[in-house]
């Protein structure tokens, strides 16, 4: 997530505390329509939220008919998903387009997992041979208002 919430094109900033009932839908419908306004359309999307908002949303319920606000969420989001993160500050969150298809970013990996495998003469009776695992990858942002953050939340 490092990057991807600074890298962030658009941001909800209307105070929607999702400790309120019917909060976290219209902050996260407003980070929506803001990408939407950017010519960024879905019908699938992912949330990352920090720990403490994701818990709100889990209980959030209509104090008057009990229902759960979640299920309705999860069907603005579509094949998307709702994730937590310690990366993600409390208050604030991220919405960003679901993209299998890597139109508004990818990952580039200029070096393939590499297994780099030798003796080790530190141990040589116990652990005669040691090895790495490695391998680099980056996330690039092609249109960063496919993200957008949320913040007051």
């Amino acid at each position: 997530i490092n990057g991807l919430y600074q890298g962030a094109g658009n941001s909800y900033t209307t105070s929607k505390d999702f400790g309120k009932y019917g909060n976290p839908t219209i902050a996260i419908t407003g980070a929506i329509e803001l990408m939407n306004a950017d010519k960024v359309y879905g019908s699938d999307w992912n949330i990352i939220l920090n720990s403490v908002q994701y818990w709100e949303l889990q209980r959030s319920r209509n104090e008057t008919s009990g229902l759960r606000e979640l299920p309705d969420i999860e069907a603005l989001i579509g094949k998307g998903g709702i994730y937590y993160s310690s990366n993600i500050t409390a208050g604030t969150g991220l919405v960003t387009a679901y993209d299998p298809n890597r139109k508004y970013f990818d990952l580039i990996i200029p070096a393939d997992i590499q297994n780099d495998v030798g003796m080790d003469s530190r141990q040589p009776k116990l652990s005669p041979i040691y090895g790495v695992v490695y391998e680099l990858a980056r996330l690039r942002i092609k249109q960063s208002v496919a993200i957008a953050t949320m913040t007051q939340i």
